[in-house]
């Protein structure tokens, strides 16, 4: 039997009528719950019967596996998927003879030692903890970490962390000790709204983006950022004489190397906006506080702003509702919402958001200064490869990635009702890269993005490539650099090139709070 242990619901009654119970019980279901055991310590066998009855008729409406908690005999008589025991309930294999083959055996284990044996005697699944104290298990004792580490290493069977698991720390767990899932009690059966609250458990056990991803992501942007400043307006002709190969400083804005200009700075301040969830009013709030506050700067100065981005941000001081901040016309169409647009590509896959949502967050965040329908859709595609990449970086190359992404975005973004992909959209596009244009045009920045990441073999590749076409240098790598180190990873990006970025106390201020607060969504 396939079973999948992300939300493992564990119900308790509490003070709850049987209607309360089944109610909370049916809209755990509607969230994504995957599993739900039924554990009754003090009812009678008549009780528990009747109650088992009526959870089955739920999970059977929904195809979800019911397990009975301890009683065999209540298992069979319901046909439960299966049965889960304790350490002090019949052993394994003698509840394999009268259970039979087909059903499922949960074993609870409280260290490595009853976890191997479990699995050595034939359990399907595990119940490891407690994790942390909790108030329904209270005769539990916390398990060790070396414990955790051992059965990360040998237990093969699945496994899900029970015992004070919350929202906070679901993906600190399963990041750290490969759980196949989280068993739930009061997180759920307590919530106001347990269909969402199951829906955000299973996000959080399915999301396959790391906090390393996105420390990488965003430092992949900053770098690039910083590396094209110097060279920001030069021809490409005058980079193609003398390509640029490594960090300086001073040049277009004569700063010190390893300052960043405006791309990061938006960044930033999107990225710290979003700890705390979606909120467009704070995240232009915050775009206001950089342009004429200088906060989220690499030395107390903003330079190098367009003029689309001072503009809606303008209208915003002057009290205009967020989303009707951006430029709407097509000479609007620079490549300012695409450049900062990352943290929220990062929240959204780490929270698994379905596609129709995710379109419409993007196109949201991108109107805020940049409203045509080109802008939001570039910021779209983005997304379709940042996804391929979170999702199928371990079974396919880069450039499989690309093209995987760029025929998702035909499909949403068809070349009748959007002829500016023409280009992007041609079979030949990555054969030669001289008709690109590196203007601040944001489709040149999306294509200059997708051609330098199919050409790299590594982030200093990929940015680099960005950088010497010239025009808007920093713009171009930062898009660029975003996508390469997510996919080639934090420690692709060259130590040397991180270590002259200035002000590293501000961004990794950001980040550690942006992924704090990514825990918990």
């Amino acid at each position: 039997m396939d079973i999948d242990y992300s939300v493992y619901l564990v119900t308790d009654q509490f003070d709850f009528t049987e209607s309360e119970f089944l109610n909370i019980i049916e809209e755990a279901l509607k969230g994504n719950t995957t599993i739900v055991q039924i554990r009754e310590k003090n009812s009678s066998t008549r009780d528990f019967l009747n109650l088992a009855q009526k959870v089955k008729k739920l999970t059977d409406k929904y195809n979800v596996p019911l397990i009975i908690n301890d009683r065999i005999d209540i298992a069979l008589a319901v046909d439960s998927a299966g049965v889960h025991l304790g350490q002090d309930d019949m052993p394994c294999k003698i509840a394999r003879k009268i259970i039979g083959p087909d059903k499922i055996i949960g074993i609870s284990a409280e260290n490595y030692g009853d976890a191997l044996q479990a699995q050595e005697d034939g359990a399907d699944y595990l119940g490891i903890g407690a994790i942390e104290k909790t108030p329904t298990k209270t005769d539990c004792s916390v398990i060790s970490e070396e414990d955790l580490n051992k059965i990360k290493k040998t237990i093969k069977i699945p496994h899900v962390a029970i015992g004070g698991v919350k929202e906070h720390n679901t993906r600190e767990i399963i990041d750290k000790y490969g759980f196949d899932g989280v068993a739930i009690v009061s997180a759920i059966m307590k919530s106001d709204l347990p269909k969402e609250a199951a829906t955000n458990f299973y996000n959080l056990v399915n999301s396959k983006l790391t906090l390393d991803d996105v420390y990488a992501a965003i430092y992949g942007v900053i770098v690039g950022d910083a590396l094209g400043v110097p060279y920001e307006f030069k021809p490409r002709s005058t980079l193609q004489k003398t390509p640029v190969t490594g960090m300086r400083g001073h040049g277009t804005y004569d700063k010190p190397e390893g300052t960043w200009s405006d791309d990061s700075s938006l960044t930033l301040a999107l990225a710290d906006s979003l700890v705390y969830g979606i909120d467009y009013d704070d995240i232009m709030s915050r775009f206001s506080k950089w342009l004429y506050q200088n906060m989220y700067t690499p030395e107390n100065e903003v330079f190098d702003v367009g003029q689309t981005t001072e503009e809606a941000i303008y209208n915003y001081t002057m009290g205009v509702n967020p989303l009707d901040c951006g430029g709407v016309e097509e000479y609007e169409n620079g490549n300012g919402s695409l450049m900062r647009i990352m943290p929220l590509l990062l929240y959204i896959n780490r929270k698994s958001i379905d596609e129709k949502s995710a379109i419409e967050l993007i196109n949201n965040v991108s109107s805020l200064t940049h409203a045509h329908k080109t802008s939001k859709a570039c910021c779209n595609i983005y997304n379709f490869l940042v996804q391929a990449i979170i999702e199928n970086r371990e079974a396919n190359n880069l450039k499989t990635l690309i093209k995987k992404s760029i025929e998702r975005a035909k499909k949403q973004y068809p070349l009748k009702e959007y002829p500016e992909f023409k280009s992007l959209y041609d079979d030949l596009f990555f054969d030669s890269g001289e008709n690109l244009d590196s203007t601040g045009y944001v489709v040149n920045a999306l294509q200059i993005a997708f051609y330098a990441c199919y050409h790299s073999s590594d982030y200093s590749d990929a940015v680099l490539c960005a950088v010497n076409f010239g025009e808007d240098t920093d713009t171009n790598a930062a898009i660029t650099g975003g996508i390469a180190a997510l996919y080639y990873g934090y420690k692709s990006i060259p130590p040397k090139w991180i270590d002259v970025i200035i002000n590293k106390e501000l961004i990794n201020e950001v980040l550690d709070a942006f992924s704090e607060g990514l825990k918990h969504y």
